[in-house]
């Protein structure tokens, strides 16, 4: 239920068209806090178009605004990387592990232990906050400077607002930056829960096991079936580590993507009194 606080915004949000809804769902909206906001969004236009519209979008809507809420993600990590000033993560090769090559039930172990998308949100949620204190912290020093520069005279009241115009400049892009990591955690979220969501649980097979069944079976039809049986299972057992395989691949390669985009924080200038 969209609560009254938000209802006006969201109302005015639908109205617009749909690029400006989404320039203002990348500025605005934390992206932890996108796909939820875009859900609020769907109902409210839902109740404006009637009571079929809003069954039809309850039961597409959640895919719907998970689609939106990746897409925007995407569009606003590759806006804010078009900036040439922003130094990246060094990360090692493109992966290419050969994951058959590793038991399943260790590949669906990997997808749990140590692979929580709720604590990756958390974390990109402080990013979010990071870049809120760092803008605010910009809009303050900026201010700072101009009283500075308006009241302080001669070389020392110079170096102050240059110490300041420095720090500044610093705490706007530590902004952008903190922005951009917010983004780019979120998507790493995304990422690890579709991988623990995505694994197959395995099958586990035996040719020793399935033969000593077949050997213990008085009637030899009944050994037969279960030879033949097992060899069913031996390929349902692979087509799952397959699968498997290719989810884990999958993760790997879009963590590699995901952790490319993230931004180095550069080091606070340092005032320089002489």
């Amino acid at each position: 239920m969209v609560s009254d606080k938000r209802r006006a915004e969201l109302e005015h949000l639908a109205s617009l068209p749909e690029e400006q809804q989404d320039q203002y769902l990348i500025e605005n909206v934390p992206p932890h806090e996108r796909e939820e906001f875009i859900r609020d969004l769907q109902e409210v236009a839902a109740e404006e178009d009637g009571f079929l519209a809003g069954v039809l979008d309850d039961l597409l809507g959640r895919w719907r605004a998970g689609q939106r809420a990746e897409r925007l993600a995407g569009q606003a990590i590759a806006d804010a990387t078009k900036d040439e000033d922003v130094e990246f993560v060094e990360v090692p090769g493109i992966p290419n592990a050969n994951y058959m090559g590793i038991p399943h039930e260790r590949l669906q172990k990997w997808s749990i232990e140590n692979n929580d998308p709720g604590v990756v949100g958390q974390i990109s949620a402080l990013y979010t906050d990071l870049s809120t204190s760092y803008g605010e912290a910009n809009e303050a020093i900026s201010r700072a400077v101009s009283v500075v520069r308006g009241s302080w005279e001669g070389e020392a009241g110079e170096a102050a607002a240059s110490y300041g115009d420095q720090l500044a400049r610093y705490s706007e892009a530590s902004a952008k930056n903190a922005k951009l990591a917010a983004e780019v955690v979120a998507a790493q979220a995304d990422t690890s829960e579709s991988f623990k969501n995505a694994m197959p649980e395995p099958i586990p097979f035996s040719w020793e096991n399935e033969m000593a069944r077949a050997r213990s079976e008085g009637n030899p039809f009944e050994a037969i079936k279960i030879v033949s049986e097992a060899m069913e299972k031996q390929e349902k057992s692979r087509q799952a580590h397959e699968q498997a395989a290719q989810v884990a691949a999958n993760f790997e390669k879009s963590t590699y993507t995901t952790v490319s985009k993230a931004p180095v924080f550069a080091e606070p200038p340092k005032f320089d009194a002489s």
